[in-house]
């Protein structure tokens, strides 16, 4: 299990809430009391919209995120557990959600931290034999600074984002909170919860998104029903290289470690996402007003607000966010498809590694490696075999990034799929021979890499100019012999400048 790092707060609240949370369940609501709210006027109009929504979306009281927060002491707890038959063990395992029923003597009053509200919409509209709600059950003897925690968390009336419900789950999971842990597991949707099990057979991807949600205003961001397609993507060097670089951006902007990280908020990663103060004058100034009026990095003092635009000022890339991950997690997504078509990827392989796999060194210099300058126009440069993987490998994504829209993945839809749909386009074959050729010439082989190649117009042209140099009648070819031969003078057409380079070296 992954160990992460939580504020000296949050693990003092969650060691506190493990001791006095003593479970959930049903109370009758004429138990239900609100001391804390008694001063506040009940607002009818909250109450009025209540009462709209559980008629018409159902009252919902299972789903953990409505229950509402109790307090009661220790020795009132053992004389209900008494009249009901239970113990606190049996409200603590209850694995169906639907808690036991906890009977109170007559004109009891358990003490409720939030929730009068609901509370009182459902007295209005739920028959007298179903009037009942789920509680979460705490010792009455918490510190303020547990019960304003509780206060808050109930008070969000607003579904959590899955960043929030993951960043819990993990809270939970290291303190070995199970029971709250599964209670926001059954939070998420089924996507959601698919996202996080495979972001358990990730440990590397989900160890580097646990070290960018450190950040508080980064959470909301997280995609989890999106996870599927990230690791579909077998691209998990890339994906970690982005959310690695991601926090390291973040660490040189806040000195001061996982603490200054954690005062970053959401109106700040908003804020900063997607700008360059040192190559764009407007979002400099942009960026300058907002910090100097604590717009963002509002958790900062102003001299240490100073102090980050000192650094911020001389961005010059795009400033990264979790946001920004997800989206060009989608343009790789299409790069990754076209380096598909290259080698083949085998269930336990990154498109990375069945590249390094298929590296033979063919038509490579010792001592030296290659690199495109320009379209099939190349130079060399001094490297052993390490150097010509590595160059070999960013020239490939490099052209896919360059032409990942003439490569499309082959359709896999059924011909009755098509009927009375857009025109669809195929991959580009010139595109495709020239990315194969590229590959070749680079020093990868393999079958796709053949194949490709052989649907080349210049292969066309280069076995007709063999066959036509020696009459068919009195001469032939070994079938080997005549594709090497073609291979050589494919080679031969691609050794051809485009004129545009001429002129440019030129001049």
């Amino acid at each position: 299990m992954r160990r992460l790092r939580f504020s000296e707060q949050e693990v003092r609240i969650g060691a506190e809430r493990r001791v006095k949370y003593q479970g959930a369940v049903r109370v009758m609501l004429e138990v239900l009391h609100f001391p804390q709210e008694e001063g506040r006027e009940l607002s009818r109009e909250n109450v009025e919209r209540l009462k709209e929504v559980f008629q018409t979306d159902h009252v919902r009281r299972l789903e953990p995120r409505n229950y509402v927060p109790a307090i009661i002491e220790q020795t009132d707890l053992a004389n209900a557990l008494q009249a009901s038959g239970f113990s606190v063990k049996d409200l603590l395992t209850t694995t169906d959600g639907n808690p036991p029923t906890l009977k109170f003597p007559s004109r009891y009053r358990l003490t409720c931290l939030h929730g009068r509200h609901r509370v009182q919409a459902g007295r209005e509209i739920l028959p007298l034999a179903d009037a009942w709600w789920i509680v979460d059950l705490y010792l009455a003897d918490l510190s303020a600074e547990l019960t304003a925690t509780l206060v808050e968390e109930y008070a969000n009336e607003k579904k959590p984002s899955d960043g929030e419900i993951y960043w819990k789950i993990r809270q939970y999971e290291q303190e070995r909170n199970f029971c709250f842990k599964n209670r926001w597991k059954a939070i998420l949707k089924t996507t959601s919860r698919r996202g996080l099990r495979q972001l358990d057979d990730h440990e590397e991807l989900a160890a580097a998104i646990d070290d960018v949600m450190v950040m508080p205003g980064m959470r909301d961001d997280l995609r989890l029903s999106t996870i599927h397609k990230i690791t579909g993507m077998k691209c998990d060097e890339q994906v970690i290289h982005y959310l690695e670089d991601m926090k390291e951006f973040w660490s040189k902007l806040l000195p001061g470690g996982k603490a200054s990280l954690r005062r970053v908020d959401r109106a700040t990663v908003k804020g900063v996402e997607l700008k360059a103060p040192g190559n764009s004058k407007r979002d400099s100034q942009v960026l300058h007003g907002q910090l100097l009026s604590g717009q963002i990095f509002s958790s900062f003092s102003p001299e240490e607000r100073e102090d980050i635009w000192n650094r911020l000022r001389h961005t010059d890339r795009l400033i990264p966010s979790l946001f920004t991950f997800f989206e060009d997690v989608k343009y790789l997504n299409a790069c990754a498809d076209c380096l598909k078509r290259l080698v083949k990827v085998s269930r336990k392989e990154t498109v990375s590694m069945a590249l390094d796999h298929k590296f033979t060194d063919v038509n490579q210099i010792s001592g030296q490696y290659i690199v495109e300058i320009g379209e099939s126009l190349f130079i060399t440069r001094p490297g052993g075999t390490g150097d010509r993987i590595n160059w070999g490998k960013r020239q490939l994504w490099l052209y896919a990034m360059r032409h990942y829209r003439d490569m499309p993945p082959d359709s896999k839809k059924k011909e009755k799929d098509l009927l009375a749909k857009v025109e669809c386009y195929g991959a580009d074959e010139t595109v495709l021979y020239e990315f194969a050729a590229l590959a070749d010439r680079l020093g990868f082989a393999s079958r796709e890499i053949d194949h490709l190649k052989r649907r080349s117009s210049d292969r066309e042209t280069a076995r007709n100019a063999l066959l036509k140099a020696r009459k068919p009648g009195r001469y032939r070819y070994d079938d080997t012999m005549l594709e090497m031969h073609v291979d050589d003078i494919v080679r031969m057409f691609m050794t051809a400048c485009p004129l545009a380079h001429e002129r440019a070296i030129s001049s």
